[in-house]
This record gives C-alpha cells, structure tokens and sequence, in this order.
C-alpha cells in the first residue's frame, strides 16, 4: 500500500479556538490546515507541532487577515 502525502491550506492564523460542548482547545501560531472527509482538522504550529482536532466542534474562532478556504 502506497502512502500519500496530506495536502494543507497555507494559513496566517494567529490563534485558531474550537468550541466543543465539553470546553475548548486553543492552538496559536497556526501555518496549516487540513480537513478530512470525515471533518477531522489537522494542523501545522510555527513550532513545528502537529495537532488533530476531531469533528465534534460546535465553532471555531481564529484570527487571520482573510479567508483562506
């Protein structure tokens, strides 16, 4: 089986906050995004992490110059 890459959205986020019915999760510094088919976001930091965010979410708040997607 031949594994593809995942393709991400470039993004200039500054602070990007998910709203689930049982809290938040706030992710700063956000440079990539992802979504799956299944609504699941992956996501690049400036500090190299990698985050996986379930769908689930019932908002999303984040700080950017403009609409990227």
């Amino acid at each position: 089986m031949t594994e593809q890459a995942v393709k991400f959205i470039e993004v200039k986020e500054q602070n990007r906050t998910y709203t689930f019915p049982s809290g938040t999760v706030k992710l700063e510094g956000v440079t990539g995004i992802n979504v799956s088919k299944s609504g699941t976001h992956r996501i690049n930091t400036k500090d190299g992490k990698k985050h996986i965010v379930p769908s689930g979410w019932i908002h999303i708040e984040f700080d950017a110059p403009e609409w990227t997607f």
